[in-house]
C-alpha cells in the first residue's frame, strides 16, 4: 500500500492501462487460436467429403444396374420405382446410372486435367528457373504468350480447333493451365537456389540431379500441391 501510494497518479494510470491491454492482447490471441483451430476442422471435414466424393466415383459405374447409354423408348419417362430409382430420360435410359457414370467420367477428367498441368508446368518451371540463360528465358515468354489470353477463351478455341471428345476436352484445358504451376515452380527454385543448404550441397560436390532431386524438389511441392487443390 504505502508503494502504491509512492507511485505518481500519472504513472499508475499507465500501468492500469497496460495491464488492461495485456488482458485483452491475451484474450484476443485466445480467440485467434479458437479460430484457428476451427478452421482448421472444417479444412479437415472438407477434405475428407472431398476424398469420400472422389473414391465414390471409383466404383460409382459397379453400382449401375443398367447401361446407361442403351436407349429403350418402351421405357421413356417412366417414373422413379424400384427398377428404376431416379426414373428414365425421354430416350429410356436409366437417369441414375447415367448420373453415376458422369461422376466417374467428370472426377477422372478433372484429375487427369490437374495432374497433367502439375507435371507439365512444374517441370519447366523448375528447369527453367535452374538452368536460366536462355532456356529460361524462352520458356517464360511462351508461358507469358499463353498467359496474355484468358484461360476459358483459350481453352474453348483450342476445344473448336482440336474437335470433340473427352481426350480433346482434357488437352484444351491444360493447354493454358501449366503456366500457373510453371511460374510458382520457377520463382520457387529461384529463391531456394540462394539459400545456404544449396550452396553447401554445391560445395560439397553433389551434382546438379542430386541437388535437384534431394534438396529443390521436395521444397517447392508444397505450394504446387497447395494450388492444385485449389
Amino acid at each position: 500500500d504505502l508503494l502504491q501510494a509512492r507511485i505518481d497518479p500519472r504513472a499508475r494510470l499507465a500501468l492500469e492501462q497496460s495491464a488492461a491491454q495485456d488482458r485483452r492482447g491475451g484474450v484476443r490471441l485466445r480467440g485467434k487460436r479458437r479460430s484457428g483451430g476451427l478452421a482448421g476442422r472444417r479444412a479437415l471435414y472438407c477434405g475428407i467429403v472431398a476424398l469420400l466424393i472422389v473414391a465414390f466415383s471409383f466404383v460409382a459405374p459397379l453400382l449401375c444396374q443398367h447401361d446407361a447409354e442403351l436407349a429403350n423408348l418402351a421405357l421413356s419417362n417412366r417414373a422413379p420405382d424400384g427398377e428404376f430409382l431416379m426414373g428414365t430420360d425421354s430416350l429410356g435410359r436409366c437417369i441414375l446410372c447415367r448420373v453415376l457414370t458422369g461422376l466417374h467420367t467428370t472426377v477422372l477428367a478433372a484429375l487427369a486435367v490437374v495432374a497433367l498441368s502439375v507435371v507439365i508446368g512444374s517441370v519447366l518451371g523448375a528447369l527453367s528457373g535452374y538452368i536460366g540463360g536462355v532456356f529460361d528465358s524462352v520458356v517464360m515468354r511462351i508461358t507469358d504468350a499463353f498467359m496474355a489470353f484468358p484461360t476459358l477463351v483459350l481453352g474453348i478455341a483450342i476445344a473448336g480447333l482440336l474437335g470433340g471428345g473427352l481426350q480433346n476436352a482434357v488437352i484444351a484445358l491444360v493447354v493454358p493451365g501449366w503456366t500457373r504451376f510453371a511460374r510458382i515452380a520457377r520463382s520457387s527454385v529461384l529463391a531456394l537456389k540462394e539459400r545456404p543448404f544449396i550452396q553447401a550441397a554445391v560445395i560439397g560436390g553433389l551434382s546438379r540431379t542430386a541437388i535437384a532431386l534431394k534438396h529443390v524438389l521436395p521444397n517447392i511441392l508444397p505450394p504446387l500441391i497447395v494450388t492444385a487443390c485449389l
